[in-house]
């Protein structure tokens, strides 16, 4: 995990020291989903940030 994210996360932050990747690095875990899996429905309060580092999603707005 650690490698995926030195690689996403200047993407997102710019260029991190390896200071900085260390702090942050207590606040990432990985999350694996199957084809048809949900990762949070609507509605749902958020608080949390979805880095997609392969694979894909799909949104489904119900009215």
């Amino acid at each position: 995990m650690q490698a995926q994210l030195q690689r996403i996360l200047p993407t997102l932050f710019g260029e991190l020291d390896e200071g900085a990747f260390q702090t942050l690095l207590p606040y990432f875990e990985v999350r694996v989903l199957l084809g048809g899996e949900v990762l949070f429905e609507q509605g749902e309060r958020g608080r949390d940030l979805y880095i997609l580092v392969s694979g894909r999603l799909q949104a489904v707005v119900r009215q």
